[in-house]
Parts: structure tokens; C-alpha cells; sequence
């Protein structure tokens, strides 16, 4: 299922460790950010993690679905990155965050770019997690439900709930919480889990960050179908055309 077919949905969510500000990307809802999050107080630990998100039937079974890769680099940058299949062909379509500021969502079947850079809102501050603190983030209401090993690695249990539904995501501490499984049940009877391909130590391909050359940059509302009203924060906040100070 497409990403962007789902941005018109008002339901928050909370994927796999990993919180996106803004118009959210995730396979069965679509979320937005916290009110408030808190700093993070340890340096960023560089990862790659790969994960298979599968749609879990009523009686059990586990169909594939799209493949999630979460990357964090060093100096904060995030990259989130949903690859797979569509009636329309092959699927890949990217969310990154730049630690100072830059932030872009890429449709790379439809070679469409959105870029804005807002260095007081979009810091590395208000997405990175603790593992010194259950990797848990200020203002957000999680639970934290202990510890377990997952796919051998040490991690802690978070649970998010709403009306909607609960998602509990297993982050490993030792590896600067990047997600190694989650699990979401909705209220309506749908529910996926998200599995563990792979996890690297190390920077990221810098692919991932790439940002890509001939894309035409647009507002919002032609990559989501999102109200026009809305594109006011695009149009206030284009990234400086001189330097790329946020990479």
C-alpha cells in the first residue's frame, strides 16, 4: 500500500522506534509527532536497520508486505526508507532528516522531492532516543514494559496506546535503540508486525541521504494529497540555496 494514499488519515502512531515529525510514513496508518520531546543526552550511535513488515490475519497468518530500513548516522541524520511493490510498480519512497535542520521526502517512482529546512524545529534533539534511558522520549506517553531479547539482541519493550489501537516497538539499548521488532493491533481488527532482517553498527550508506539530482521539488500537497492550505510551511521555510549546511 502506498504511503502518500494514506496521509489524509488524522490517527497517530508511533513505528518501530522511530518517531517522524511532520506527515507521517508507515504502512497501515499514518501519524504525527508529539507536542513536546525532550534532548537527547548521549551521542548518536550510527546504524542500519533493516525490518519486514508483514500484514497478520485473524487467523494467524503472516503476509509480506513492505521492507522498512531505519538509519541513523553519527551526527544525528535520520534516513527512513519503505521499499516494495504497488499495482503501479515498484515502490521506494524516503523520509530524511538532516541533524541542522533539512528535511526531505522523496518519491522516487514519481521523482518528486518536498524540502524544507527549519533549524529550530528540526534538530536531531527531537527524534533521537536515549538507550540510558530506556530509550524512552520526554512527552511522549510510552510504557516502559522491560526488557527481552530479540533476534540476540538486549532490548527494551514500549508500548503505545491510543483509542485507535496499541503498537509496542522492542529497541536495542546497546545498539542506540534502533528498532528490532514492533507489533500493532488496531481496534478494528487489523494488526502487523515488523521483523528483524538486518542490523549493521556503522555509518550508513551514504546513498540513503542522497539527495536526488532532477527530482522537482513540491509542496506537500502534490506528493500526500494533502489540503493546499497547509503548503504555507513549505513556502516559509525553503531550504538556503548556497550551502548545504545541514549535511
Amino acid at each position: 500500500m502506498r504511503i502518500s494514499s494514506l496521509s489524509n488519515q488524522t490517527i497517530l502512531v508511533y513505528v518501530s522506534g522511530v518517531l517522524l515529525l511532520g506527515v507521517g510514513m508507515e504502512s497501515v496508518r499514518v501519524f504525527r509527532s508529539p507536542s513536546s520531546v525532550g534532548a537527547h543526552t548521549t551521542e548518536p550511535t550510527a546504524y542500519t536497520a533493516v525490518l519486514q513488515d508483514y500484514a497478520v490475519g485473524r487467523d494467524g497468518s503472516m503476509t509480506p508486505t513492505q521492507r522498512y530500513t531505519y538509519a541513523v548516522r553519527r551526527d544525528g541524520s535520520r534516513v527512513f526508507l519503505v521499499t516494495g511493490s504497488s499495482p503501479q510498480g515498484p515502490l521506494s519512497e524516503r523520509i530524511i532528516d538532516f541533524s541542522l535542520g533539512k528535511k526531505m521526502y522523496v518519491l522516487e517512482d514519481q521523482r518528486l522531492k518536498s524540502t524544507t529546512f527549519d533549524p529550530a524545529h528540526n534538530t536531531s534533539a527531537h527524534w533521537l532516543r536515549d538507550p540510558r534511558n530506556s530509550c524512552s522520549i520526554a512527552g511522549f506517553r510510552e510504557e516502559v514494559a522491560g526488557e527481552e531479547f530479540v533476534s540476540g539482541y538486549r532490548t527494551v519493550k514500549l508500548i503505545y496506546k491510543s483509542g485507535e489501537g496499541s503498537i509496542t516497538n522492542w529497541l536495542a539499548i546497546d545498539q542506540g535503540c534502533a528498532p528490532v521488532k514492533d507489533k500493532a493491533e488496531w481496534r478494528d481488527g487489523q494488526a502487523s508486525e515488523k521483523k528483524l532482517v538486518e542490523l549493521k553498527a556503522g555509518e550508513p550508506s551514504p546513498i540513503l541521504f542522497e539527495d536526488p539530482a532532477g527530482y522537482e521539488d513540491v509542496p506537500l500537497s502534490r506528493m500526500f494529497g494533502t489540503p493546499k492550505s497547509q503548503d504555507e510551511y513549505y513556502y516559509s521555510h525553503r531550504p538556503p540555496q548556497v550551502s548545504e549546511r545541514d549535511r
